[in-house]
């Protein structure tokens, strides 16, 4: 079994609904409560070709749409116990040279599996941040305390 679903399997068994989540792309670092609508700092920007192949090379992550027309259609999904999953949706800063915006997040897991996803991808993309439908960035440790990982 691998060490990422047996991370998995440990925490927080209550799953939760996430619509309208988020992982993003941010500033190197901030002060919480910070609201993504007032970020002025550099936003990192990464090649959608390199955090897409990351995202598939986790455990239980499997392409489910490739980047075809474009990038903007780029879907993963991942599978975990008990009918857990996490859909990831490519999305795209639209600058002279498009970079990854983010993966906007559908899933019905528990905290922890999302944390653990979260942060697996940003051991490679450390300015990755998870973004609510409030529009607030959290750090993993705020996001532990608050949902009780």
């Amino acid at each position: 079994m691998s060490l990422l679903k047996t991370a998995l399997m440990v925490n927080s068994p209550i799953r939760s609904r996430w619509s309208g989540w988020g992982l993003v792309p941010g500033p190197v670092d901030f002060v919480e409560p910070f609201d993504s609508t007032d970020m002025h700092d550099p936003t990192a920007e990464y090649e959608m070709g390199s955090v897409a192949e990351v995202a598939l090379s986790l455990p239980g992550v499997e392409l489910t749409h490739a980047a075809t027309p474009s990038w903007w259609d780029w879907r993963a999904h991942w599978m975990g116990e008990g009918g857990s999953y996490i859909t990831l949706e490519m999305t795209l800063f639209d600058v002279d040279l498009p970079c990854f915006g983010g993966f906007g997040v559908d899933a019905d897991c528990t905290p922890s599996e999302l944390l653990d996803l979260w942060l697996a991808l940003k051991r490679e993309f450390p300015q990755l941040w998870l973004h609510s439908p409030e529009c607030r960035l959290y750090k993993p440790g705020s996001f532990s305390t608050e949902f009780a990982v």
